[in-house]
């Protein structure tokens, strides 16, 4: 995300990156869920920014320390199994989310976040949206015991499979009606035109606490891979620019030549 400032600029343009302080981009902290695989929660850039649970806390939600457990594996709180934790994406995006500013290994987008860590994955890191269902039902029993300013405010859904469902719109939508809650999903990395492609994105459209995002390159195209469409995308991130563009979202560039990255 560091750029020379007399080459092309290819971050994102945070504001005050490079600060070593907590809070150099943020007025206050915001609760992330994260719905991924396991977090590395002894990782020297994360383990002072996942939500530590209280031992009641962790009596109440069925949960552990630094974490949940969600799906048909039950809640074994920290008990994450090492295929998750070696191969998953969880540790990748929390490090995007909220690697702390600490003027050493790397640092997020955000100056001062705390990622509550959700493992909904199953068997090979397989996901479904029935796992899906039950990390936001954990959301809620978080919320409803944790006070006004330690409420989770952001989902973060870095996952896809091959299905659409009318119950994750309805989970995403009773979260933000609920609890003001903004659900951010990746748009997919299967190269495809989700407005004719299920995803469980693809019934977002018109649910206003639902953002889906594209992935964008320097020059505000999409690489290769990044799904796309004009109806079920709403915005890509252009790493040239501090404010978010549409344009790149509905269509495939003519002649890409550079590999694409995860969402």
């Amino acid at each position: 995300m560091h750029a020379a400032e007399s080459a092309p600029n290819p971050s994102i343009n945070v504001p005050n990156f490079g600060a070593t302080q907590r809070g150099a981009n943020m007025k206050k902290p915001v609760v992330v869920a994260l719905l991924d695989t396991a977090v590395d929660y002894q990782h020297p850039d994360l383990k002072n920014v996942l939500y530590h649970v209280t031992a009641q806390q962790q009596a109440a939600l069925g949960c552990g320390e630094y974490g949940y457990k969600a799906g048909d594996k039950g809640a074994h709180g920290n008990d994450y199994d090492l295929e998750s934790l070696a191969i998953g994406g969880g540790t990748h995006t929390a490090g995007i989310l909220g690697a702390e500013w600490n003027g050493f290994g790397t640092s997020s987008v955000a100056s001062d976040v705390r990622i509550v860590s959700i493992d909904f994955s199953g068997e090979n890191l397989s996901v479904s949206i029935a796992d899906a269902i039950c990390a936001f039902n954990f959301v809620d029993r978080f919320n409803e015991q944790a006070s006004e300013d330690e409420r989770i405010r952001v989902t973060n859904n870095s996952w896809g499979c091959a299905q659409s469902s009318r119950a994750l719109d309805a989970a995403v939508r009773q979260r933000g009606e609920k609890w003001g809650i903004v659900s951010v999903f990746s748009a997919g990395n299967d190269d495809r035109n989700n407005d004719h492609y299920e995803r469980p994105c693809s019934f977002l459209e018109d649910n206003p606490y639902g953002i889906v995002v594209a992935n964008s390159m320097a020059d505000e195209t999409l690489p290769v891979g990044s799904e796309y469409g004009i109806a079920t995308v709403r915005m890509c991130l252009s790493p040239t620019r501090s404010a978010p563009r549409r344009t790149a979202c509905t269509h495939r560039p003519p002649a890409p030549t550079v590999e694409g990255s995860l969402s």
